[in-house]
């Protein structure tokens, strides 16, 4: 089962991961991004649909703020 972590204090705010799974990353003017649901900085456990389109997230983000862990 995959997860998927979000370090607040690295996270720039620039939205790639918002703009790959906007139903799993959150980023709004509350501040950094956030994960959906209950545990804004994770882990939250990743449908097998969206796996591939979070290693993209954390691949394009800038300051390597998203973890994911299989």
């Amino acid at each position: 089962m995959a997860t998927v972590r979000v370090d607040r204090d690295l996270c720039l705010e620039a939205g790639q991961c918002a703009r790959v799974l906007p139903h799993l990353f959150v980023l709004d003017n509350t501040g950094p991004v956030r994960l959906a649901g209950d545990r804004p900085s994770g882990p939250v456990t990743l449908s097998s649909a969206d796996l591939e389109q979070a290693h993209h997230a954390a691949a394009t983000c800038p300051s390597a703020a998203i973890t994911v862990e299989e």
